[in-house]
């Protein structure tokens, strides 16, 4: 399983998840799992707050998901949805310090605002 986190400017901007962790059997996979709670209670913890959805694209079988910022969050709400995605962050980093046969080490993507990417 591989997360990757795209940051542009200091922003948190989106994040992937793809693959599966390969932990146990296919649904009952508690890596994948906790991982995917992770992502979703973000999702979820965003639209809360900022009355905004991220954008959201999943596919079940394959084990892939992208979350991406809301438009037009107030100050106020991105600042919170930041926090929010930092907290994500540490799931998978803590996973891949303890477990690393089953999760990566989390990717971090820094973007520039010219639309550059550096990893």
């Amino acid at each position: 399983m591989q997360a990757i986190f795209t940051e542009e400017a200091s922003d948190w901007s989106e994040m992937t998840i793809t693959g599966q962790a390969g932990s146990g059997e296919h649904g009952f996979d508690v890596r994948c799992a906790s991982v995917s709670m992770l992502a979703h209670n973000f999702a979820n913890s965003v639209e809360a707050v900022t009355r905004k959805m991220p954008q959201v694209e999943m596919v079940d079988d394959g084990g892939y998901l992208v979350i991406q910022k809301p438009h037009n969050l107030t100050r106020a709400d991105d600042t919170v949805r930041q926090t929010l995605f930092e907290s994500v962050v540490r799931g998978p980093e803590n996973h891949a310090e303890n477990e690393s046969n089953y999760v990566a080490t989390p990717l971090i993507r820094h973007c520039s605002t010219k639309g550059k990417t550096q990893d």
